[in-house]
């Protein structure tokens, strides 16, 4: 069909999608994206249910949080 060759859509099926071409390493094309993990957490309560939780409730809250992160290395809001 076209100039290009080969019979799968985006080139010989290799890992760097065209002949020749090496996989793109996202890492290196943007240096200024960041890993999700990194963000900032978010602090916002939109519909105000920290004021319905007992001091007890908030302090299970966020030992469960803290062992969900060590676990997992990410941030749960």
């Amino acid at each position: 069909m076209g100039s290009l060759g080969g019979g799968v859509a985006g080139g010989s099926g290799g890992a760097g999608g065209k002949v020749g071409l090496p996989a793109l390493d996202v890492a290196r094309a943007f240096p200024q994206a960041t890993p999700a993990s990194l963000f900032p957490p978010a602090v916002s309560d939109y519909y105000q249910f920290d004021d319905l939780l007992t001091d007890e409730e908030m302090a299970l809250r966020k030992k469960v949080r803290g062992i969900m992160e060590k676990r997992n290395g990410t941030h749960y809001g």
